[in-house]
């Protein structure tokens, strides 16, 4: 009645999406109290916009929250064989395939670096292996059963990636890294360690980071939001670590400080990670190079 009472147009629209998508997650919207003021429409629209990300945040909460009781113990521990084989994969087959005829085994524990040049395919593959998209021939299969006969929460559930584009959000650091409402403490340290974060702290993990609704909020720079978000694979228990560039955004000296690290702190995972420079994967125990949407070339670093 209010959003009817003072507003038109594109902003009463708006309001009324963000209104009910908040009731279903059971969140008052911080903009309720200035209906009833009648504030000017350019107001209103920049306190929809920080309701937003507010309501991101609160729908990946929620997905993870549906995705199950997590890994089994086995998995947890990373016992898991990953199998592509003979993959293909395009929108447009059978002229443009993205991905063509593409093999490789990762044993379980395994560092595993994939390496090319832009637009080869790497990012399209870790894709395909999340199962955010199902090959059009060949298999992906861990431990043996092909991806395609599991659903793609129990499969997501077994998985940490931490992606080129990622977001974070004007909350606590603690609930950041978790990506839930009810982070747990000593897990969050741990991971922010592991991923060599070190930027101080007032309030521990319950420090609020960025400014749009704390004015006193810490604000990271681009390389602390990259190590914040490697964090979140190592605050996730689970058998596989995907970094699909994770130390895009660092300095030389700072991205073999954090490969180095993740690496050592990896040590219950299988890791997955790809990269531009060869440079990057001197800690792998087998590279494959791909070109063109194959891999043309595997091996060790030496």
């Amino acid at each position: 009645g209010m959003i009817k009472q003072h507003y038109t147009g594109s902003v009463r629209r708006s309001a009324n999406i963000i209104w009910n998508a908040a009731q279903r997650y059971d969140f008052d919207p911080p903009f309720l109290a200035f209906f009833s003021n009648g504030q000017p429409d350019d107001y209103l629209n920049m306190i929809i916009g920080l309701t937003v990300k507010w309501l991101d945040f609160a729908r990946i909460t929620d997905f993870f929250e549906r995705l199950g009781t997590g890994p089994t113990p086995d998995e947890a521990s990373g016992v898991l064989w990953l199998g592509i084989e003979n993959c293909i994969y395009g929108k447009e087959l059978p002229e443009r395939p993205l991905i063509e005829h593409c093999t490789l085994n990762v044993q379980p524990g395994q560092r595993v670096a994939i390496v090319g040049p832009t637009g080869c395919g790497k990012t399209t593959l870790i894709n395909l292996i999340m199962r955010f998209y199902d090959v059009n021939d060949g298999a992906i299969r861990v431990d043996g059963h092909d991806l395609r006969n599991v659903t793609r929460e129990s499969h997501i559930d077994r998985v940490a990636a931490v992606f080129q584009d990622f977001q974070i959000y004007a909350c606590t650091i603690g609930e950041n890294v978790a990506l839930d409402l009810r982070p747990d403490d000593a897990r969050v340290r741990d991971a922010l360690e592991k991923s060599t974060f070190q930027k101080p702290l007032p309030d521990g993990t319950d420090t609020e980071i960025l400014r749009e609704f704390n004015d006193s909020g810490v604000m990271l720079s681009g390389g602390e939001s990259q190590k914040m978000a490697v964090a979140r694979a190592f605050y996730k228990q689970c058998p596989y670590a995907i970094l699909d560039e994770p130390s895009a955004n660092l300095d030389p000296i700072a991205e073999y400080e954090l490969n180095r690290a993740m690496l050592q702190a990896a040590k219950d995972k299988t890791v997955i990670f790809i990269s531009h420079r060869l440079s990057t994967t001197v800690g792998a125990d087998r590279i494959y190079v791909m070109e063109n949407g194959e891999i043309i070339e595997s091996g060790p670093h030496r």
